[in-house]
């Protein structure tokens, strides 16, 4: 968990899916996030603006080594 003071100055928030609505309220604080849908699904908010539902593209290291060796 991150402490108050850590929270107050990290302006940006991402939330991926969690169990308990509590933990929602935790990290945006509002609802929402125990609706995602995993394997990628996020909640992003910036200041000043309602969470944006976003998704996450699944990289694996297999694909960073190819790419890598290819421009090598």
């Amino acid at each position: 968990m991150f402490s108050g003071l850590i929270r107050s100055n990290i302006s940006a928030r991402i939330a991926l899916k969690v169990l308990k609505a509590a933990e929602s309220n935790i990290i945006l604080d509002e609802g929402g996030v125990g609706l995602l849908m995993s394997a990628g699904d996020m909640l992003v908010k910036l200041p000043g603006d309602p969470p944006l539902r976003s998704h996450g593209p699944l990289i694996l290291r297999e694909d960073i080594d190819s790419v890598v060796v290819k421009l090598a």
